[in-house]
């Protein structure tokens, strides 16, 4: 599995198999919150997202929920996020539950 930079997932999360689809935040200019300072922002390569999910298959065999990572994986368009549940749904028909953090503002765009 590839992480960059420092990982943040809720508590509720704790046991849930991590996937990385983006790195740090979109945003990452909060006064109040120094998560993801000096780290960059960017989206991850499908390419390695398959390669993470393959490995996430290799070693649990069987998944019904998986966190998206990081700050602000719902930042991603329309267009990635179903190409990333439909590659994660293709080995993992099993998926009840892909979650992930979201901003007010990215929520509501979409």
């Amino acid at each position: 599995m590839k992480y960059t930079g420092p990982i943040f997932r809720p508590p509720i999360e704790a046991n849930t198999p991590l996937l990385q689809v983006t790195v740090a935040c979109s945003h990452n200019d909060c006064n109040f919150c120094t998560m993801y300072k000096g780290v960059a922002f960017k989206v991850e390569h499908i390419h390695q997202i398959e390669k993470d999910i393959q490995e996430l298959k290799n070693t649990y065999g069987s998944l019904k929920r998986i966190f998206l990572l990081n700050a602000d994986a719902f930042v991603l368009n329309n267009r990635r996020l179903k190409e990333v549940a439909n590659k994660i749904i293709s080995y993992f028909p099993e998926m009840e539950v892909i979650t992930m953090y979201a901003s007010v503002k990215n929520i509501k765009a979409k």
